[in-house]
């Protein structure tokens, strides 16, 4: 017999107007709050909204997207490929500072 005070397990419906702060989102990004107001003026992430003078958010969602599309834009680093055969050299190097005399 099951118990029904127990809570049913419910899939967790994102809500679409779930708002993230700007050092809530910096700690999740492990960025300073200074780069996101950088990145906020270069267009770089979503536009933020204006909760007050000294307060912005970002709607959850529209972080989700961009941290998507960030990830599906980032190349492979290049791989290194050893320097076989490739011969440097150094410049010779100079004694005294006078003319020689």
């Amino acid at each position: 017999m099951k118990n029904q005070d127990t809570e049913t397990e419910q899939p967790q419906v994102k809500d679409p107007l779930a708002l993230i702060r700007k050092h809530e989102l910096a700690a999740l990004l492990r960025v300073n709050p200074w780069t996101l107001d950088y990145w906020r003026k270069k267009g770089v992430m979503p536009a933020a909204i204006v909760l007050g003078p000294q307060t912005v958010a970002w709607r959850r969602c529209d972080i989700e997207k961009w941290l998507a599309q960030r990830q599906q834009n980032v190349e492979p680093a290049p791989t290194r490929t050893p320097l076989a055969g490739r011969v440097t050299r150094k410049k010779p190097r100079t004694v005294g500072h006078g003319t020689g005399s």
